[in-house]
């Protein structure tokens, strides 16, 4: 009776290690179409990345007094990670609407630590702005203003 529960054991444990080899961790799942490769350097190896978007909490709009306006924005958020990377801006305008995008690109087998960064920069819109009503959108903080 001793010898079939040792052997029972042994019998779960190499069981336990062979599904546990298979598993990816949930750091290494990621959605289907969300990666873009980087580019690489010559010899360097290609590695896939996510953009993860920055949490803007505050936009301050400054408008200059020329003809025509001009558009600077103060903003501040934060990262939702710890990791050190460059932050990419994007901007796009359709009429009266201008998009502002604020971004890393992240390696997605990168683990970055628990916190957050603080993020506060100055962007000068591009463009002349006639006068009118704008709507101005940075990530998920939007504002509408007149000139």
């Amino acid at each position: 009776m001793y010898r079939v529960d040792i052997l029972l054991a042994l019998l779960l444990l190499a069981l336990g290690f062979l599904g546990l080899r298979g598993a990816q961790s949930p750091l290494s799942q990621q959605t289907a179409g969300a990666n873009i490769p980087t580019q690489a350097n010559e010899g360097d190896e290609v590695r896939e990345t996510e953009k993860v978007m920055t949490n803007i909490f505050r936009v301050d709009v400054h408008v200059a007094e020329s003809d025509p306006a001009q558009i600077t924005l103060d903003v501040a958020g934060e990262h939702p990670d710890g990791c050190d990377l460059p932050v990419q801006v994007a901007q796009s305008r359709e009429g009266s609407a201008v998009q502002v995008e604020v971004y890393r690109e992240l390696p997605v087998d990168m683990v970055c630590p628990m916190i957050l960064r603080p993020y506060q920069a100055t962007i000068q819109l591009d463009g002349a702005f006639e006068t009118g009503s704008y709507r101005i959108a940075v990530n998920s903080y939007e504002q509408s203003i007149d000139i």
